[in-house]
């Protein structure tokens, strides 16, 4: 019993189907990503246009005698401090076991009685007599 192969046009029919199916998903995400894009290349002319507004007059009311003081109080800061974002913490880095137990203070071995050493040497030299 033989299978029957399908026809090579209909192959490509699938492969071609499944193709645009993944390009009709696609589109949107380029769109998107292109729109966000430009609008952040926007932002980012402005946003420089008005940091350099803000630095000229703050200049210029520093200048007619206003202190820094008196400027950041009546809530007009520096814009460094404007555009600065929030640094964020870097997170530890994560210790190895091998790192771990380099750490921990080494535990001392505890020491078998004095008079039992000398008992469990001596038999052990006897029992060495004796086997070897």
């Amino acid at each position: 019993m033989s299978t029957p192969t399908p026809e090579h046009t209909q192959l490509e029919d699938l492969v071609r189907a499944e193709a645009d199916a993944k390009l009709a998903a696609v589109k949107p995400l380029a769109d998107a990503y292109r729109a966000l894009v430009a609008d952040r290349e926007e932002f980012t002319a402005r946003d420089a246009k008005n940091v350099a507004a803000v630095r000229a007059a703050r200049a210029a009311a520093l200048k007619a005698g206003f202190t820094e003081r008196a400027l950041n109080e009546a809530g007009y800061r520096q814009t460094t401090e404007l555009t600065r974002p929030a640094t964020a913490r870097k997170p530890a880095a994560k210790k190895t076991p091998a790192t771990r137990r380099r750490t921990r203070k080494p535990v001392a071995a505890a020491a078998p009685p004095r008079g039992a050493d000398a008992a469990s040497r001596s038999a052990g030299s006897e029992q060495s007599a004796s086997t070897g």
